[in-house]
């Protein structure tokens, strides 16, 4: 019997004996059927066929399908339309309902179901909503640039031309351009411009437009012709990325001082940076590459101001001399930035004769003599023992650390330096903290006596 009122041939009975008795429960047939089953959605389909408004409500969710929900907000859409599930929303629903009520539902249209008719429906009956309402949401989303047409852009334009002209995107502008191409260049925001407004302008009239195109938009064909047309005019108009070999020696032949600032780095040549030193070494040294920069260059700026230059330097060309001359204004400077090739006994000895202490503290040991030692000694006795090697220590030294912390130094005294005075100092220590460490070293077994 299930399988009988499943089949679609149990709807077409049902619907006949309707046709005979049209007094007949059709829901309560449609309940006997499985849900979910072909013929169960095909019963509810025809029984809202037989009369919408008197079953659309008692038909189940899962039954009411686009063309029921469709069907009813023609009837009745303001009802309808808060039921409607959002799968069965579209463009013409939301064209129905700005022409049933356009001041309630003009705010509420989502951007993607906007149409061209419906925007010229918003333009016809109220051009200012169309800016509050549409124009910001889709002047700058090129996915619907096809929306206005230019006549509606103008009359966004007269409205607020400021908001219109920074919000649409290049679809809506390039409409306008090419209305009035003399007009609208002078009103669109310079960031706004694109390649094709500042062709256009450039060929109409090159003279004019050439130096009111953003930068990133001249190109190289613009750019070539306005240099040949008056060099000293508008090489500086030409962007950096734009101003080649050619130019750059040409513009430097007509006046070196004034324009070779504005040559790109690249672009400046060896006689250029040799001409503009000739000319004037304090003023133009930090401009030449590195790479122009020559040994003799070197020297001279280093004989007029070593340390306001000397970074400027290439390490190629500091020499022995500079170094030190630097050492006598930077000590840790040099420290910090002396090359390996210079890091010699020679090098340091120089620097020894001008700051022996802070010299010491730097050099390798290796380099340090007998008498550096006595002299960084007297200089600094507390912390001498982490900069003079240990073979150079004295019998002085060894006391000195003896005084200072003899349960940490007694162990490094070597034997042939113990003299009375330590013994004295190791006594001292005996009454104080010296008997926890055990004394296991048998040079000083004389204290246990």
């Amino acid at each position: 019997m299930a399988s009988k009122n499943d089949s679609m041939e149990y709807v077409d009975v049902i619907f006949k004996l309707y046709e005979l008795d049209n007094s007949i429960d059709l829901i309560y047939f449609a309940s006997l059927l499985q849900t979910g089953t072909d013929a169960y959605h095909r019963m509810y389909e025809r029984i809202f066929d037989v009369n919408p408004a008197m079953y659309f409500d008692l038909i189940p969710e899962d039954c009411k399908t686009a063309y029921m929900w469709n069907k009813m907000m023609v009837i009745d859409l303001e009802k309808y339309f808060p039921l409607v599930p959002d799968k069965y929303i579209n463009s013409n629903v939301y064209d129905m309902l700005l022409k049933l009520n356009f001041d309630k539902y003009i705010d509420i249209i989502p951007v993607k179901f906007i149409t061209p008719n419906m925007c010229k429906y918003i333009f016809q009956k109220r051009p200012e909503k169309l800016f509050d309402y549409i124009g910001l949401r889709i002047l700058d989303n090129f996915n619907f640039g096809n929306l206005l047409t230019v006549e509606m852009c103008k009359k966004l334009c007269e409205i607020n031309m400021t908001q219109f002209v920074y919000n649409a995107n290049y679809v809506y502008l390039d409409m306008l351009f090419d209305s009035d191409p003399v007009y609208y260049f002078s009103v669109i925001p310079k960031p706004k411009l694109d390649l094709h407004m500042c062709n256009k302008m450039f060929k109409m009239d090159s003279e004019k437009y050439f130096v009111e195109i953003p930068m990133d938009l001249r190109t190289e064909e613009m750019c070539i012709k306005m240099f040949e047309l008056n060099p000293e005019n508008y090489f500086l108009e030409i962007p950096l990325n734009k101003r080649d070999l050619s130019m750059c020696r040409k513009i430097f032949d007509i006046d070196p001082e004034k324009f070779f600032t504005h040559i790109p780095h690249a672009n400046r040549t060896k006689e250029m940076c040799e001409r503009m030193f000739e000319i004037s070494p304090e003023k133009y040294f930090y401009l030449i590459p590195s790479c122009f920069r020559t040994k003799e260059m070197c020297e001279e700026v280093a004989k007029l101001d070593l340390k306001k230059y000397f970074e400027l330097i290439p390490h190629k060309h500091r020499t022995k001399e500079m170094w030190i001359e630097m050492f006598k204004m930077d000590s840790s400077y040099v420290f910090k930035y002396l090359p390996k090739k210079f890091k010699t006994e020679e090098m340091f000895l120089e620097f020894y004769k001008i700051d022996p202490n802070y010299t010491f503290v730097h050099m390798d040991d290796r380099w340090k003599t007998q008498e550096m030692c006595n002299k960084y000694f007297e200089y600094n006795n507390n912390t001498f023992e982490y900069y003079i090697p240990k073979k150079m220590f004295t019998s002085d030294m060894y006391k000195r650390l003896l005084k200072k912390n003899f349960s940490k130094y007694y162990r490094s005294v070597p034997d042939e330096m113990i003299d009375d005075e330590m013994i004295a100092i190791a006594k001292i220590e005996m009454d104080n903290s010296f008997k926890t460490f055990g004394i296991k070293k048998y040079k000083w077994s004389f204290i246990h006596n």
